[in-house]
Formats: structure tokens, C-alpha cells, sequence
């Protein structure tokens, strides 16, 4: 990525999350300022996290690192399920098919995880009734992530998983800030660095369903992975960092 598309999407991350807290400071009795500030650093940590990983997955990955793809996004699922902000929210986990070990590092696996758990939350509408199901099909193991929101416009879905393409989401304000495009993206450019494929299906009124299918390393030795009490255990960690809109941060 060229220096001035970086700057511009550094930019777009600082206003998606400035954007809130200025909101938030020009109507204090709509939440205070400690809780808007909280939440617009939470969420300016996310742009620059985000930008570190695409920058990651932007050069080969290294050999040898290989983790359960089932741990990984068990970890994720139970997380979220503490630390969402209400039930409605809690994201359903199916896994099947045993240690599923995938030629992929954990934190990596679990930032692209977290984005697409958190864009399912965020525009799944009031109750998206978000599941994430882990599975063994055929030589890969397979990651969907679905939500029951208003779905994403037929004419925006060739762009989605384009870097820095934010799509137009329904669920959301106009007026709201969109993020620097790069949920799905992350999920499309770890596949095709680990062999696999990514893939939208997507209806209006009927939700969306992301898919990421990555080769099983039959036989590999996955590496460690953190529980899901390890993860909230970090207040600055994915987990908070991630889903800092729709889950209850630290103090």
C-alpha cells in the first residue's frame, strides 16, 4: 500500500472514532464524556490494529505456524458471550469435526475472527441472531459467520472484500462514520495467504453469511491458544478492541 493510501485510511480509522466522542462531548447527558472517550479510544485502537494486520498479511506467512481453527474461534465465541453488552447480541458457536489445524498464526486468526463476529453484530440489526459454526469439509476446515440483519446491497457485494471499500450498511445511521473497509478483507487476504478461499452469500431482508475455508493440515501439531478467560483477561486485547461498540469495556 502506497504512503497516501495509508494516510488515508489512518484518517478514516481516527474519524470513525473520533466521530462518537465528539458527538458524545456535544451532548454530555447522552452517556458523559468518560464513556464516550472510552469508546472512541477503544475504537481508534481498532483502525490501527486493524491497518497492522493488513500490513501483516501483506507479506508471506511464516512456516510453521499452524493453529486449531476450532480453539481459536471457541475462545472467540465464549469471549464475546461474556462480554457483549446485552443478550441479544450473545453470537450462538457450533463446532464440528474435532482439532481442525489450519496453517495459520492464533492472533491473526482470531483478529480476522473478532472482525467478522463484530461487522455481523454491528449490522445484523436489533437482534441479529449472529452463529458462528466451525467444521471439517472435506481437505478444510470451514469458519461461517451469519447474521439475520437487512444484508448487504447485491450491487455492493463485488466490492466486499476490497481493501479499504467500506460498503453501505442499512442497519446503520447515514450520518454515522464508516470504518476504513477492511473487516472482510482481512478474512479474503488470510485465505488466499493460507491456500483458501473466502466467500459472501447474501440475500436483502435474509442476512449475511461470510465463509472461510482454510486447508487442514492433517496430522500437525497446532500450537497454543488462548482460553477465553485469557482473552478478557486483557483489557487491551481483540476481544475489547474489536467489539469495543457492542460489548461493555473495562474500567
Amino acid at each position: 500500500m502506497g504512503a497516501a493510501r495509508f494516510a488515508q485510511s489512518l484518517a478514516a480509522a481516527q474519524r470513525a472514532a473520533l466521530g462518537p466522542l465528539l458527538a458524545g462531548l456535544a451532548r454530555p447527558e447522552q452517556g458523559g464524556y468518560e464513556a464516550a472517550a472510552r469508546t472512541a479510544a477503544y475504537r481508534l485502537l481498532r483502525g490501527v490494529r486493524n491497518l497492522e494486520c493488513y500490513a501483516r498479511l501483506c507479506r508471506p506467512m511464516p512456516p510453521g505456524r499452524c493453529c486449531d481453527l476450532a480453539a481459536v474461534c471457541t475462545a472467540v465465541c465464549e469471549a464475546a458471550q461474556l462480554c457483549c453488552a446485552s443478550r441479544a447480541l450473545r453470537p450462538a458457536l457450533a463446532v464440528r469435526g474435532g482439532v481442525l489445524p489450519v496453517d495459520a498464526p492464533a492472533p491473526v486468526l482470531a483478529e480476522v475472527a473478532l472482525n467478522l463476529l463484530d461487522n455481523a453484530l454491528l449490522y445484523g440489526g436489533p437482534r441479529p441472531a449472529v452463529q458462528m459454526e466451525v467444521s471439517r469439509q472435506g481437505r478444510r476446515a470451514v469458519l461461517v459467520v451469519r447474521d439475520a440483519g437487512p444484508g448487504i446491497p447485491p450491487a455492493a457485494q463485488s466490492r466486499a472484500f476490497v481493501p479499504f471499500a467500506a460498503l453501505p450498511r442499512p442497519a446503520r445511521p447515514a450520518s454515522e462514520e464508516r470504518g476504513a473497509g477492511l473487516g472482510l478483507s482481512l478474512a479474503a487476504m488470510l485465505a488466499r495467504r493460507a491456500g483458501g478461499v473466502c466467500s459472501l452469500a447474501s440475500r436483502p431482508g435474509r442476512g449475511a453469511a461470510v465463509a472461510l475455508a482454510l486447508p487442514l493440515r492433517e496430522g500437525a501439531m497446532p500450537g497454543p491458544c488462548p482460553t477465553a478467560a485469557e482473552l478478557l483477561a486483557d483489557r487491551y486485547g481483540p476481544v475489547y478492541v474489536q467489539l469495543c461498540q457492542v460489548c461493555v469495556l473495562p474500567d
